[in-house]
């Protein structure tokens, strides 16, 4: 499994979304989101922050 990790706001300090998907869907969605003008980051290791899926664009 792959963490993608998306950065945003200013100077894409904050951390918006995080998604635990596999490498190909990870490619995918690092895709869109560097088309959406975010900040990404790809990781096979988890060391910090929630091994979960979260993205607070949609919940706030």
């Amino acid at each position: 499994m792959i963490i993608l990790d998306v950065w945003g706001g200013p100077n894409s300090m904050q951390h918006l979304a995080r998604y635990i998907v596999s490498m190909d869907e990870a490619l995918s969605l690092a895709r869109d989101e560097l088309t959406a003008g975010y900040l990404v980051n790809l990781r096979q290791d988890h060391q910090w922050g929630p091994y979960q899926n979260f993205d607070k664009r949609i919940t706030g």
